[in-house]
């Protein structure tokens, strides 16, 4: 999402568009910017090994491995377009994705309380076998 920015912002510098047009620094602030952004959410990592889980964001500084005491509920699910990407607060719980509307959801318990986080993935199916294996479920 960042590339037609990136674009748009080397276009304007280059020509110089607008009445007031953005200077040497501002451009190179704006370009550290978005190359930092870029860098941080580029891609989504989720790695599960047994009975934990790992989303990393990017280059792996952003990091979420949420506690999971009893894994409940896993299904694949289908986000609302208006849910948008990234990390959201939804009525339906977290969402963690960057791209596509194809999430796998986690019911789960967290001591006494019951929470549900969808994750984004090209591959639900994928996950969702490992997930099922890894906290052996049925």
């Amino acid at each position: 999402m960042t590339a037609p920015v990136f674009i748009l912002m080397v276009l304007a510098y280059a020509y110089q568009w607008g009445a007031n047009p953005i200077g040497h620094v501002g451009f190179m602030c704006m370009m550290v910017l978005l190359i930092a952004l870029s860098l941080l959410f580029y891609r989504l990592d989720t790695t599960v090994t047994y009975r934990k889980i790992e989303l990393r964001y990017g280059i792996g500084l952003l990091r979420i491995r949420p506690k999971i005491d009893e894994l409940i509920a896993v299904d694949t699910d289908r986000a609302k377009w208006w849910y948008g990407l990234g990390i959201r607060i939804t009525p339906r719980g977290m969402m963690y994705s960057i791209h596509g509307l194809k999430v796998v959801r986690l019911t789960y318990r967290k001591g006494k309380t019951t929470n549900t986080i969808m994750i984004g993935s090209a591959h639900p199916e994928q996950l969702l076998s490992s997930l099922m294996e890894n906290f052996e479920l049925s």
